[in-house]
């Protein structure tokens, strides 16, 4: 009946996943900082069940080496996309401790291009971080499915390990399922903008 059949996937969402080589020496050098700075700030919650850090640990010498691949991994990213810029920055970094039976809702991290999270601790059922597709005309009508795959699923879910960096665009909406496990599960989150002249034509930005 037809002489060619193609299917054309137009649009990628993007998602870096990053397994740091040196994960086993720089995790714990993290995990006693930021237990550190927990105990120097036990009530900083932002959200019940979550302890947060300041936003500052990126100009804390003992992230250096997480800085760093973050960097890494978003020029990494830049290439890929072919973006153009004259560098970028890491805006804020900080830390997460999730309890048991708490995790994030759906939310962004505006005034940014890219962000990311790096995993320290991760027990069983600590929950797993979730993607949702950004185009929401895909649930004016949403037939049901005889096998989820890439092409019609909503959300998409990334299971969390110890050691891996987790890159995604900044807009996009993600939520963490609730941590299941009695005990705590710690990342540290990161976002990035980009340096020099954003935009077209029609409007630019210098950053």
């Amino acid at each position: 009946m037809f002489s060619n059949i193609e299917v054309a996937q137009l649009f990628p969402t993007c998602v870096w996943l990053h397994d740091l080589a040196d994960a086993a020496t720089i995790n714990p050098l993290l995990l006693a900082e930021v237990r550190r700075l927990w105990d120097s700030e036990p009530s900083r919650a932002k959200v019940e069940g979550t302890w947060q850090s300041s936003g500052d640990l990126c100009r804390n010498p003992v992230f250096e080496p997480l800085v760093n691949a973050a960097a890494e991994a978003a020029m990494g990213a830049i290439r890929y996309l072919a973006w153009q810029c004259q560098g970028l920055q890491i805006t804020d970094m900080w830390a997460n401790i999730n309890y048991q039976g708490h995790g994030a809702r759906p939310h962004v991290h505006p005034n940014n291009f890219l962000a990311g999270v790096y995993y320290l601790q991760v027990p069983p059922d600590a929950g797993e971080l979730v993607l949702y597709d950004p185009r929401p005309q895909t649930q004016v009508l949403a037939p049901l499915v005889t096998q989820r795959n890439i092409a019609n699923m909503t959300r998409h879910g990334i299971p969390p390990r110890e050691g891996r960096m987790v890159l995604f665009p900044a807009w996009l909406l993600h939520s963490v399922v609730p941590n299941r496990s009695p005990v705590e599960r710690i990342s540290v989150a990161f976002n990035l903008a980009l340096k020099g002249t954003v935009g077209g034509e029609s409007g630019r930005v210098q950053f």
